[in-house]
């Protein structure tokens, strides 16, 4: 909010800029308000027949008895009908984001503890892969810690997957005065080709060389990540990897 006491009050010409700038600021609140609340009764009647499909699906694959082609038949809607409802479960997840970016407070927390906290979980999880991380202490941050996480996880999941078996994703946090806070994920996978890498923020794009590791990929998480980062006043762009050979995410704020 922007509203400024008095100011509501003044009959001259900066009162009328005034009341015509928070008139705006409401609409667009409202717009993202409804804009959200779409997105999610979209996404709940959807994913209720969705969720059928695969409960079905999941029953005819047991019950088929030694036909293949109806196990193959049935194993194949499964299989869309999991990637349509993430599908449908990130394209709400973009609306709520869109919503956040304009309308949350944003709050001080410590950057360096979150992204600890998510490779540690992802180490746990991932017992192929080897992360390392160098991550700098006490960097605290102004924004939204929940959706900052969002992109450290999209990002870390991605560079663990296309590492692939055992792989090395690095992962690493620094804040100098020159250069502000920089975080970079690497990952040992086959990199980003230079002709695709503006591409790979936009909606929906999943061609990256080895994409078939990410099955169900939606093409959403670098685009939501790519928001995100850029309302926080940061940049973020895909490189080469020096060490690992593969591709080098690398955040700027």
């Amino acid at each position: 909010s922007f509203r400024i006491d008095k100011f509501e009050n003044r009959k001259d010409e900066v009162g009328l800029l005034y009341s015509n700038l928070t008139s705006l600021h409401d609409q667009i609140i409202q717009l993202f308000n409804d804009k959200e609340r779409f997105a999610a009764d979209v996404s709940h009647e959807l994913k209720n027949p969705i969720a059928s499909i695969i409960a079905n699906s999941e029953n005819a694959i047991i019950k088929a008895e030694n036909s293949t082609s109806d196990i193959a038949a049935f194993k194949a809607i499964r299989k869309q009908a999991i990637r349509m409802n993430k599908l449908i479960s990130e394209i709400s997840e973009a609306a709520i984001v869109d919503y956040d970016l304009v309308v949350a407070k944003r709050e001080q927390f410590d950057l360096s503890e979150a992204l600890e906290n998510l490779v540690q979980f992802f180490e746990e999880q991932n017992s192929n892969v080897s992360i390392i991380s160098s991550i700098q202490k006490n960097v605290m941050f102004l924004g939204l810690p929940d959706r900052i996480a969002r992109v450290f996880i999209n990002l870390i999941e991605n560079a663990v997957s296309f590492a692939g078996e055992n792989g090395q994703v690095r992962v690493t946090l620094k804040k100098s005065w020159r250069h502000g806070i920089t975080i970079t994920i690497e990952d040992s996978g086959p990199g980003v080709p230079e002709a695709s890498r503006a591409d790979i923020f936009e909606r929906f794009f999943s061609s990256r060389d080895g994409s078939s590791v990410r099955e169900n990929s939606s093409g959403l998480g670098l685009y939501i990540s790519k928001q995100v980062v850029e309302a926080h006043n940061g940049t973020i762009e895909v490189l080469d990897s020096d060490e690992l050979s593969g591709a080098s995410f690398q955040i700027r704020f």
